[in-house]
């Protein structure tokens, strides 16, 4: 989650965006200057943003196993601090959708 806080900083997202359009201007000049290389602008253009998608759906996905595994185990328990990590656990849970990038759309 604190990867996602540091991801949406917005210096982060500035440098990221920077970067971003440093490649696709290069893959525009390679296009542009290259005979027979064409659509390479296109392809990043679509699979740019739907790489990282699939990398945060990824995340959240993992996490949320997790979460469900840590409730599995502390649910039963007759520990003390049981009560305290199921709450966590669930403090944890209302923070998951938060782990998007910038640019994705939120649920």
């Amino acid at each position: 989650m604190a990867v996602f806080r540091y991801l949406n900083d917005p210096t982060v997202v500035t440098n990221i965006d920077v970067v971003a359009a440093d490649v696709r201007n290069e893959l525009r000049d390679w296009e542009r200057l290259t005979p027979g290389v064409r659509g390479i602008v296109a392809h990043w253009d679509e699979n740019y943003p739907a790489y990282f998608e699939q990398v945060s759906l990824f995340a959240r996905n993992w996490v949320t196993d997790r979460l469900n595994e840590i409730r599995r185990a502390w649910q039963p328990a007759n520990a003390p601090a049981r009560d305290s990590v199921l709450a966590e656990v669930g403090r944890l849970e209302d923070l998951i959708n938060d782990m998007r990038y910038a640019f994705e759309d939120r649920d």
